[in-house]
Formats: C-alpha cells, sequence, structure tokens
C-alpha cells in the first residue's frame, strides 16, 4: 500500500504519531531510527503548492500592480529540523491575480498587502486572507481573495493610547474620565477637559457590568455602535449611551471641545469572571483625534517616518485644541525633510567638536 500526503494537518498527525511512539518501549532508539527513516520518506515525497491569490476592491473589482505579502514555514518537523519562517513580496497581475509556489510548506498566510491608495486591514480577512493557505487547497477558479480599502485624502491625526485599561472590579462601580489633549488621557489635570467618560456599573442584583458612555461638554456628543468608520457621520451625536449586556460596541466616535473636534476611539474588551460576584471589567482603548475639526480619520502614515515629527505636531496640535484654536494644516513632508537636515546638521557638529578636542 502506497502512503501519500496530501494536506499539512495529516503531517502533524504523523508527526505527533512519532514523538509517542519514540518514547515507547525497550527498544526506543531502534524505534526512532526506524521512524526517522520514514518519516524523511515522507518529506522527500512532498509535493510543491501552489497558492493561487486575487486582490479586490471593496466593489469587488481586481487591482492590478499591488504587492502581496506572503509567509510560510517548510514541514521540516518531520525530518527533526526547525524552520522559523519565510517571507517574499509577489505583485498581481492585470487582473490582480497572483499565484506563488512553494517547496514542501506546512503553512502559508499572507501577511500583508500594500497599494497606494488603498488600506489593507485584518477586517478584512473574510475571503481566507487569515487563513492557513496550505490547507485551504486553493486553485485558479477558488483563489484566496483579499479585500482593499479605498483611502480618502490623508492627515495628520493625534494618536493616543491607553497605557492602562479603564478597569473595574465588583462589587465596585467606577467612572472612567479621558481628556485626549493629553498624553496620557486618563491622567486629567485639574483644569483638563472631559472628552470622553466611561462608567463601568455593577448590579449586585443580576451579577453582572453594564456600560455608560457619554460626552459631558456643551453641544458635544457621542455615538457607538461595531462598525469602523475612516469618516466621522455628521450627525446622531448623543450626550449618553448604555448598554446593558453584550455586545458592548468596539467603537465610539465622538464631537467634543466649544470649538467642535472629532475622535474615533477604538474599544477593546477583557472582561473576567471569578465567580458570579467576583468580576472583572477591563477596558482597553486607542483614540484617533482630528485636530482640525474634520470627520476625516485617514491617518497619514507618513509621520510614521520621523518620531521627531510626530511628537512635535502632536504636542503643536494638542496645544491648539486646548488653547481652543484651530491647528494650521502642516506639511508633513517638508517638516520631516528639515528636522532630518536639521539632525545631519547637529550630528555633524558634534562629531566636529570631538574631532578638534582630540
Amino acid at each position: 500500500m502506497r502512503l501519500t500526503i496530501t494536506t499539512a494537518s495529516k503531517l502533524w498527525i504523523l508527526f505527533v504519531l512519532f514523538v509517542i511512539h519514540s518514547s515507547l518501549g525497550e527498544d526506543k532508539d531502534q524505534r526512532t531510527d526506524a521512524q526517522r527513516r520514514q518519516f524523511k520518506e515522507l518529506y522527500d515525497r512532498l509535493t510543491p503548492v501552489t497558492i493561487y491569490g486575487k486582490v479586490v476592491d471593496e466593489k469587488g473589482e481586481p487591482l492590478p500592480d499591488t504587492e502581496v505579502k506572503v509567509g510560510w514555514e517548510r514541514a521540516t518537523y518531520l525530518i527533526g529540523a526547525s524552520d522559523f519562517g519565510s517571507e517574499i513580496w509577489v505583485k498581481t497581475d492585470a487582473n490582480g491575480r497572483w499565484v506563488f509556489d512553494l517547496s514542501k510548506p506546512s503553512r502559508a498566510f499572507v501577511e500583508d498587502v500594500r497599494k497606494s491608495g488603498y488600506d489593507y486591514s485584518r477586517h478584512d480577512e473574510t475571503l481566507g486572507s487569515g487563513r492557513n493557505l496550505v490547507l485551504k487547497k486553493t486553485t485558479y477558479e477558488s483563489p484566496v481573495v483579499t479585500i482593499m480599502r479605498r483611502m480618502g485624502q490623508p492627515t495628520f491625526l493625534i494618536y493616543r493610547e491607553g497605557r492602562a485599561p479603564m478597569r473595574a472590579q465588583s462589587p465596585h462601580s467606577r467612572t472612567n474620565r479621558l481628556d485626549l489633549m493629553e498624553e496620557r488621557p486618563d491622567k486629567m489635570k485639574p483644569d483638563g477637559y472631559e472628552d470622553l467618560r466611561v462608567a463601568l456599573n455593577w448590579s449586585a442584583a443580576s451579577n453582572s457590568w453594564s456600560l455608560t458612555f457619554s460626552a459631558p461638554g456643551e453641544g458635544a456628543g457621542v455615538i457607538a455602535g461595531t462598525n469602523l468608520l475612516y469618516e466621522a457621520p455628521s450627525e446622531g451625536y448623543r450626550e449618553e449611551v448604555s448598554f446593558g449586556e453584550p455586545p458592548w460596541p468596539t467603537y465610539l466616535y465622538l464631537r467634543s471641545r466649544a470649538l467642535p473636534v472629532y475622535a474615533r476611539v477604538d474599544l477593546t474588551y477583557y472582561p473576567w469572571k471569578g465567580g458570579d460576584t467576583n468580576q472583572v471589567m477591563s477596558i482597553a482603548y486607542k483614540a484617533w483625534v482630528n485636530p482640525f475639526g474634520e470627520r476625516n480619520f485617514e491617518y497619514d502614515q507618513q509621520v510614521e517616518t520621523s518620531l521627531r515629527v510626530k511628537r512635535a505636531l502632536t504636542e503643536e496640535s494638542s496645544l491648539a485644541v486646548k488653547s481652543g484654536r484651530r491647528f494650521p494644516r502642516p506639511d508633513i513632508g517638508r517638516r520631516i525633510k528639515e528636522t532630518a537636515e536639521r539632525v545631519a546638521k547637529e550630528k555633524a557638529e558634534r562629531e566636529q567638536k570631538l574631532r578638534q578636542g582630540q
């Protein structure tokens, strides 16, 4: 009887059996040597796997000249060797399709996709991008499909992330207040502004949590939901929204301040239950604030190439918002170039002083 290997899952089962059998009996070493030869033969018989893929936009139209990052690992565990993974960038053809051949793989994934003017998000992995493509068995007629979102005009955004989650432990309730113009939003200053209030309320009667999100300032409001938007809604803001039970909202859209600014707050929940009356609710958050008074949340990624410029723009724009002023739109490319030139000049001057002092 000829044994054939068709999927990585069968290979993994064989490997587990190999480990179990090699740990049993008095003739352990002898059986291990025999099984090593058997697994080596299986490894030698593995044939290449072809991965078929396609990249489309949100309307299903193919996207040519798109770069796709494929990562994979070989089934070297069969021969007792480690494989820490490899990766390669491939490009789609005129029909948005790409093909890549892998030698003796056990796992393969689409790790990233990039195209100017488009955004690839893990939220788009609805058609298999995040699955093991060796197990999926893609074909030309049934490729792995990756969806990209067409981006709007990128802009600078203030980014805030909580260093510690908002947290409450039963039987106590807790209200958290965030000033999104502060580096640590949860550390409000006495004269600070309350952009967002999050109440974690414990009910002893039902042994459960309820959540209330509010924007208490005059003219301020909040919208809560599960849809990721890159433009804040123009209307529908309420001073307060409450949820008595899951599912909890994953995105908040805020309008706050006397000279209004818009923000999106991304929420991640970490509930813990040690018993009916011993429960903890923790909420981690990330916030994106448009300091220009616009509803646009298309983050300009070029600012990430210079932490100095990112830090300076964050401080300048935060100060303007706190002072009730509109922050002028920066020329990020020019700021990055000028900063790089200044840093290079300062470095050259320091090195010259060191040489002169020798």
